[in-house]
């Protein structure tokens, strides 16, 4: 009823909450009522998992929004208005203030905007913090979901999800009931390796988990448990084969045929996206060209724009934002302390669906979870709209 009364509309909840099933909902009554409504979310993977929840066409904000690498900037704006009574936008905790002025230019007059999202996760990588500013103006209607349903309280993920965000640590699986939470204590960095190795070989075969669909989320990108190192290793798990011509080293970094990798800046001729990810289908050593398959779309890049890429086997948590996976490792060790942060272990922890292996210092993830702070980030938004200040 809110959504239907009120031009503009947040949705927010943690995991298990129901927001999705609240969606469905509502476009079926949007349906009856012939309204015109789209679905976007700021990446492809958000976009994506916002089809398979809703079984509705979801685009992305860019997609959307017709961006146009020409003019770097949106054909849809405040003289070419989308055609539309309702746009609902999930992830919005990802929105930063320029794209959130882009949709809001783009909305026709008679437009609602529905805006889904978990303020408790990290904020956008860009600036601004728009979705927990205009919950705390109290100018916006906000829905608040709270109550975990019935068959998400049978998941260890969820309700762990749930302690971190109280500040509780969380606790590994009971032998009885769903077995998706493990806690496993190593007070080295050093003591992943041969414990990656046996979770990737024998661990996720006997669950029939497939390694495409698990990652590896830790806080850093440098250090012994960094992305860097730890790519490195799970490339020699999963993809040690290493053929001649279909190999390429840059910067250090061997690139072979099936490994998995991450966009890591805006492509926009390509249409690529930081923090799309991707698999290498072949490498043309003769014309130093490799090809990568992005969804249904396989891309041509050149060796030069190698610098666009890296192993994704394993992410950073802030990439992480707006994907899910089957299963997900998370190591916390001191050698992280610089960065963590409740927020941080809880974005993490509801990346996972199946199963969420968290491993470390019980030290450093305590501590994280204690640190409810955060970086406080300096913004106008919420006085703007809950003053007379004027931009001048």
């Amino acid at each position: 009823m809110t959504c239907l009364q009120n031009k503009v509309t947040i949705i927010t909840g943690g995991p298990g909450t129901g927001k999705t099933t609240l969606i469905k909902k509502l476009l079926s009554v949007m349906e009856s009522n012939r309204l015109r409504f789209r679905l976007a979310a700021p990446t492809g993977r958000a976009a994506k998992r916002m089809f398979e929840g809703t079984g509705r066409s979801t685009e992305t904000l860019h997609r959307l929004l017709e961006f146009t690498p020409g003019t770097m900037g949106f054909a849809r704006n405040e003289q070419n208005a989308l055609e539309l009574d309702f746009l609902i936008v999930d992830e919005a905790s990802m929105i930063d203030v320029f794209l959130m002025l882009a949709i809001l230019k783009a909305l026709p007059d008679k437009g609602h905007l529905v805006l889904l999202g978990d303020i408790d996760q990290l904020p956008s990588v860009g600036a601004g913090n728009v979705l927990k500013d205009l919950i705390n103006s109290k100018k916006v209607s906000v829905v608040r979901l709270t109550q975990i349903f019935r068959q998400a309280q049978d998941s260890m993920i969820i309700v762990n999800a749930h302690k971190v965000n109280r500040g509780d640590f969380p606790r590994s699986s009971p032998t009885e009931g769903k077995r998706d939470f493990f806690f496993l204590k190593k007070n080295e960095p050093e003591e992943l390796f041969p414990l990656l190795h046996t979770i990737y070989k024998k661990r996720f075969p006997a669950l029939k988990i497939h390694p495409d669909k698990t990652v590896v989320l830790t806080p850093m990108n440098r250090g012994t448990a960094g992305t860097q190192r730890l790519n490195q290793e799970l490339q020699m798990i999963l993809n040690p084969e290493t053929i001649e011509n279909k190999t390429v080293m840059r910067f250090g970094q061997a690139y072979k045929v099936g490994d998995r990798i991450m966009q890591i800046r805006n492509n926009y001729d390509k249409f690529v996206f930081n923090g799309d990810m991707g698999k290498i289908t072949d490498i043309d050593k003769s014309n130093q060209t490799i090809y990568i398959a992005f969804g249904d779309r396989n891309l041509e890049y050149d060796f030069t724009e190698l610098n666009e890429i890296v192993l994704s086997y394993a992410i950073s948590i802030h990439k992480s934002q707006g994907s899910e996976f089957d299963a997900v490792i998370i190591p916390i060790f001191m050698q992280h302390f610089i960065l963590l942060q409740r927020n941080l272990i809880y974005t993490a922890i509801t990346r996972a669906k199946k199963l969420c292996i968290l491993v470390g210092q019980t030290k450093a993830i305590a501590m994280g979870i204690k640190n409810d702070k955060g970086t406080e980030r300096t913004t106008f938004l919420k006085e703007f709209l809950t003053t007379d200040l004027e931009a001048r």
